[in-house]
């Protein structure tokens, strides 16, 4: 039993720093079925929004119904999660669609 408890100890304590070591960023993107979104991206948290771009682009968003890909065709501003967009159109964006 005591070695189920510090298994588990660990395994938590692993998760914890995965959380606390990552970071979130709002990205203004469009898809490729010429939508223009919102999405959130959660990288580790030495990354930059460079960073949060090309993850975007390399491997798409999933639509709404989780299952299907939607492709990025571009991605036209990320910022840290707690900032606010510079494009006028990505703050009316996010008044219409709050994350």
């Amino acid at each position: 039993m005591k070695k189920i408890l510090t298994k588990l100890t660990i395994i938590c304590s692993l998760l914890y720093t995965q959380i606390a070591l990552s970071q979130e960023f709002k990205c203004f993107v469009e898809l490729s079925n010429n939508k223009s979104e919102i999405r959130l991206v959660k990288l580790q948290e030495d990354k930059k929004a460079k960073d949060a771009e090309r993850e975007l682009l390399l491997h798409g968003v999933y639509a709404a119904d989780g299952q299907r890909k939607i492709n990025v065709l571009n991605v036209y501003e990320c910022v840290p999660y707690a900032e606010n967009f510079t494009s006028n159109q990505a703050k009316q964006l996010e008044q219409k669609n709050p994350l």
